[in-house]
């Protein structure tokens, strides 16, 4: 259902007059909010200007439009020119804002202004926005003042309904009911949708009914085809092999075992039974006394595997799943048919949690794509990446053979901001020496420091950067910030200073990382910057290896020019025996940012759906964009 409502809006924001206000109505909150994810990151993937704007966020205010118009001028003044007249029209813009909604003015008086404000932000819209239109993502409308809304969407309707400004508002059937109530109107939801909004996306709407499956040849024998990356041999070429004889050869008329192996690249293995088995079995049971046996049925119920499945259960079917390798030949078989038959018709979420499924018996297959690997595939037309990092991907050699390629940017940002203030904490307050003393039988307490009393330098201020800054916020420590391209609108609702990085490895008390690994950001942590950074400084990488030169890092701390780091990732992994594990001023952890139950779960449902949208025929979210294709080769020729 998510995919679905983000390409009806993707498609509204890419056609020839897109509408200026757009409503994602229905739905649970956890359905809008994903739908609001997604929409974010295809449109950034796409190259376009958005604002996600959470009304939750300015609970205080009584009108939501001042903030709105900030966020606006801000991104449209990014985008605009350095002329006087632009800074003329945002100064016109921002004093007249807040006028244009005043009770305290004449009707005369608030005509002029608002046409003022509307001309003013029209013109600047034109310089700023050429071909490319900006979006509005607006969301937390639940959780504000009653009445607010109406007056927002008013607001927008009226004042700011400008040429290539789109506004997606998330609503719930239940808040606009209650804003329905409080404002004496009889007016049905539907009926207030239509006045307001000039589209109106649903998610019972958009939800597109599955193509019929293909029916399953009956003269097909050969019903199970091993996952790729798997090597099938019959059990008398095994037991030849265990003895150091010869392998009969292929198509020589030796009768083989009945049995055969399935043996995974990674040298585990797998026992199916191929042909009927006895319909009992006869198993040990014990009792006191004397030794009984007692007859049970061999029958296995199938349809445990498939109910978590219809519930979209992701930790139920991987509990399941793994005892796959457990059942006879003809239950697999059975059971893959009824998989395909229960889902073909189902929502996304259900399909999606069946390839999960259908892919977790596949274990121990190397995820690395280069193009020998592609060229071994004719076949193949699309990879969904299960990750946010596309080093294992050979993007380009991918274009060259007409195969497209999916990621799932922003499904672990949480989680990983969560690693980062993890290591901040542990090492601020010395848990690792706390521990080291407790194993040693030393009842020592150490001393550590508050993170309202320090200063947090944070470089690269994107989905995680932004998600540690807020977990920080609530902490009360101070945040100093530097990016590349800064964006402004943060400061908005995130108390953050933008300063330059030799300043902010000046005066941070903790560096973090969170930038991508780039020709530009390779050892952006060297011996120069290790220099700049206080004695009792921290720095923390949870982002990606390569980013810190290792070797002078190592030198810093065995010198305790600075106080200590916390690294996840490394420069090679694994990261085993270095040079680095040998000292006691670091935390060290093994690339576990993403690695959480939520977040696993979150990323592998997310590369299923698209690749359930590809074989839909359907638009793709989050397609890997164009630059990530240039960095690529960029990386490779540096």
């Amino acid at each position: 259902m998510t995919t679905a409502a983000t390409a009806k809006i993707i498609k509204l924001v890419g056609s020839a007059n897109p509408p200026s206000l757009v409503a994602l109505y229905g739905g649970s909150l956890g359905e809008r909010k994903s739908a609001m994810s997604d929409l974010e990151s295809d449109l950034y993937g796409a190259g376009l200007s958005v604002i996600d704007f959470n009304a939750r966020r300015y609970l205080s205010e009584t009108d939501l439009s001042q903030p709105l118009v900030q966020q606006i001028i801000t991104e449209l003044k990014s985008n605009a020119d350095a002329s006087g007249a632009t800074a003329d029209l945002v100064k016109l813009i921002n004093e007249t804002a807040p006028a244009t909604i005043s009770t305290h003015l004449t009707n005369e008086n608030r005509v002029e202004l608002i046409h003022q404000f509307d001309s003013s932000m029209k013109k600047l819209a034109s310089i700023s926005l050429q071909k490319k239109p900006l979006v509005i993502l607006i969301q937390g409308m639940e959780r504000t003042p009653v009445g607010t809304f109406t007056s927002i969407s008013d607001f927008m309707a009226n004042y700011l309904d400008i040429h290539k400004f789109m506004f997606v508002v998330s609503i719930g059937e239940e808040f606009l009911q209650n804003e329905l109530n409080s404002s004496n109107t009889n007016m049905s939801p539907e009926d207030f949708l239509e006045d307001i909004f000039s589209s109106v996306v649903t998610f019972e709407e958009t939800a597109q009914k599955a193509p019929e499956p293909k029916p399953v040849s009956n003269d097909n024998q050969d019903l199970f085809a091993p996952p790729v990356g798997l090597e099938v041999e019959s059990g008398a070429d095994i037991a030849a092999k265990r003895k150091g004889g010869r392998v009969a050869p292929k198509k020589s008329g030796i009768q083989g075992s009945r049995i055969f192996k399935v043996r995974e690249l990674s040298g585990k293995k797998t026992v199916v039974r191929k042909g009927k088995r006895p319909a009992r079995r006869i198993v040990k049971k014990a009792v006191k006394g004397p030794k009984k046996f007692k007859a049970v049925g061999g029958k296995t119920n199938l349809k445990k595997y498939i109910r978590p499945i219809l519930k979209a259960d992701l930790f139920a079917v991987k509990k399941f799943w793994s005892e796959v390798s457990n059942l006879k030949y003809e239950e697999f078989t059975k059971l893959i048919e009824m998989v395909m038959k229960e889902t073909s018709n189902k929502e996304s979420r259900i399909r999606a949690t069946a390839i999960t499924a259908l892919a977790s018996i596949a274990k121990g297959v190397s995820w690395e794509m280069p193009p020998e690997v592609m060229d071994q595939a004719p076949e193949l037309r699309f990879i969904a990446r299960c990750a946010v990092g596309l080093d294992s991907i050979d993007l380009n050699a991918a274009r060259e053979r007409n195969i497209g390629v999916s990621y799932v940017p922003g499904a672990n940002a949480d989680t990983v901001a969560e690693l980062t203030l993890t290591h901040i904490l542990m090492l601020i307050r010395g848990v690792q020496k706390g521990d080291a003393l407790m194993r040693q039988g030393k009842w020592l307490r150490v001393l550590g420091r508050s993170l309202e009393e320090l200063t947090v330098g944070i470089i690269g201020m994107g989905r995680i950067g932004r998600r540690t800054a807020k977990l920080l916020s609530a902490f009360g420590a101070n945040i100093i910030a530097n990016d590349i391209d800064p964006d402004e609108s943060i400061n908005s609702y995130l108390p953050v200073e933008w300063v330059s990085k030799s300043r902010l490895l000046k005066e941070a008390d903790i560096v973090c990382l969170h930038v991508p690994k780039t020709p530009a950001t390779i050892d952006i942590i060297n011996q120069e910057e290790l220099n700049l950074m206080k004695n009792d400084a921290f720095l923390v990488n949870t982002a990606r290896g390569g980013l810190i030169n290792e070797k002078a890092l190592f030198n810093a701390l065995n010198k305790n020019q600075i106080a200590g780091a916390g690294l996840d990732v490394y420069n090679e992994e694994p990261y085993l025996g270095g040079p680095l594990s040998k000292l006691d001023n670091i935390i060290m952890t093994c690339h576990m940012g993403a690695n959480t139950k939520v977040s696993r779960a979150r990323m592998e449902i997310q590369a299923a759906e698209c690749l359930i949208a590809y074989l839909d025929g359907d638009h793709i979210p989050r397609i890997v964009p164009d630059s990530e294709y240039d960095l690529q080769i960029a990386m490779k020729n540096r």
